[in-house]
């Protein structure tokens, strides 16, 4: 295992995670070890406490915590490909590493806070406010306009606000709509 990770360290592949994801357990340790707030027997760890001031920030504003949600979603999404395509294959393939596209993670995470996160926030406020239940027979309708309903309109948003952020004209953008959604 030391092995392993002297060779990542040589190749450079440590600079692409975060130091966090390396001490992910020497932070459990530090977060089990913190007591405060009240709790079970009058103590509260701080995980506890973080969970419930997400939560509460969930429920006061939850426009602005899916905004988040979806663009961190949406950024990592992109992170996760650039690091598989421009490090990994690379790597594997003994090609030159290349270096993050940082413009296209920006891109992706401003799609998932301006696009993903209001549309879908709405829509399924919608849907829960037209159908209530959560019957299985209920669950397949909304699953049912989401893809019939939602689905190619959320598409083509995607496709045009890509389009429209890489710079784009209009013609341009309609023209990659035609091949993408009705190819």
């Amino acid at each position: 295992k030391k092995k392993t990770m002297m060779m990542w360290r040589k190749k450079g592949f440590l600079s692409i995670f975060p130091r966090t994801i390396l001490s992910y357990s020497r932070s459990r340790r530090l977060l089990s070890r913190h007591r405060g707030g009240d709790g079970e027997n009058g103590k509260r760890g701080l995980g506890k406490i973080f969970v419930n001031k997400v939560s509460k920030f969930h429920h006061e504003y939850p426009l602005a915590s899916n905004c988040i949600v979806y663009g961190g979603i949406t950024g990592f999404t992109e992170f996760t490909q650039q690091t598989v395509q421009y490090k990994l294959v690379s790597y594997w393939k003994e090609q030159e590493v290349k270096n993050y596209d940082k413009s296209s993670l920006m891109r992706y995470t401003s799609l998932g806070c301006v696009v993903f996160a209001p549309v879908l926030h709405y829509w399924y406020r919608f849907l829960d406010t037209k159908y209530p239940a959560n019957t299985t027979k209920v669950v397949m309708k909304k699953v049912g306009l989401d893809l019939v309903v939602l689905g190619a309109p959320l598409y083509a948003a995607f496709y045009a606000f890509i389009c429209a952020l890489e710079g784009y004209k209009a013609q341009d953008i309609i023209k990659e709509l035609k091949s993408k959604l009705l190819a």
